[in-house]
C-alpha cells in the first residue's frame, strides 16, 4: 500500500501523481491513497488512470480523518486476502511468454509426454501443452498428488482409487496407474486428506 500526498515537494502538485504514475508502473497490484489539502486534484487521478483506492481530503477534525484513515486500511486489507485467496485458487503455467491462469478445481491432472519438459495439463474444458518438469509443478503448487513419475493428479478429481491394484479413475474418465513405490505414499496422502471418506 502507497499513501501519497499530492503536495509533496512545496506546493508542485504535479510530484505526488508523477510518483503515483510510476507506482503504478512498477506495481501493478498497488493500492494507492491519496491524502492531501487538493480536494480539487482528485479528477486528475482518473483522467491519469492511477486507479486510486481512495482519496482521503485532509480536516480540521482528526477524529473524522483517523476514521476514513482506518476504513480505507480495512478496504485494503479486504482486498489484499480476497486477492491472496483468488491465488491459491488459481493454477498458473506459462505457454511461451504467456501466463495462462486455471481456476484448481477445474485442473485434473498433468502428465508428461514424448518431447522432454512438455507437459499436458487436464482440466475440465480440455487440454493444454507448455513446458515445465512435473517437479517443479509439484513444488510450486501443493494441491498436486503425484502418483507416478509421469502425473499428478488433483486429488478432488479422483472418482476411484484402488491402491492394491494401483490404479485411479479420474473425473474425464481416464485411468491412471499409481507407482508401486508411491503407493504408500498415496494412500497415506489421501487418507490425510480425507478422500476415501469422500469417495
Amino acid at each position: 500500500m502507497y499513501i501519497l500526498d499530492i503536495d509533496l515537494d512545496q506546493g508542485q502538485s504535479k510530484n505526488g501523481l508523477a510518483l503515483a504514475e510510476k507506482v503504478r508502473q512498477l506495481d501493478k497490484a498497488a493500492q494507492i491513497v491519496f491524502v492531501t489539502t487538493h480536494d480539487e486534484m482528485a479528477v486528475l487521478t482518473y483522467e491519469r488512470r492511477i486507479q486510486t483506492l481512495d482519496y482521503i481530503v485532509k480536516q480540521a477534525d482528526t477524529a473524522k480523518m483517523q476514521a476514513r484513515i482506518n476504513e480505507t486500511l480495512d478496504l485494503a486489507y479486504r482486498r489484499f486476502e480476497l486477492e491472496r485467496l483468488a491465488q491459491s485458487q488459481t493454477y498458473c503455467y506459462k505457454v511461451g511468454h504467456r501466463e495462462h491462469k486455471e481456476n484448481i478445481e477445474r485442473v485434473i491432472a498433468l502428465r508428461t509426454t514424448s518431447v522432454s519438459h512438455k507437459l499436458e495439463l487436464t482440466t475440465v474444458t480440455g487440454t493444454h501443452q507448455f513446458f515445465s518438469s512435473l517437479k517443479k509443478e509439484e513444488k510450486d503448487n501443493d494441491f498436486w498428488l503425484r502418483i507416478s513419475q509421469s502425473c499428478l493428479v488433483n486429488p478432488n478429481h479422483i472418482q476411484a482409487v484402488d491402491i492394491r491394484k494401483r490404479f485411479v479413475t479420474l473425473s474425464d474418465g481416464e485411468v491412471e496407474s499409481i507407482s508401486r513405490d508411491l503407493a504408500r505414499k498415496v494412500k497415506k496422502q489421501l487418507i490425510a486428506g480425507g478422500y476415501f471418506e469422500r469417495l
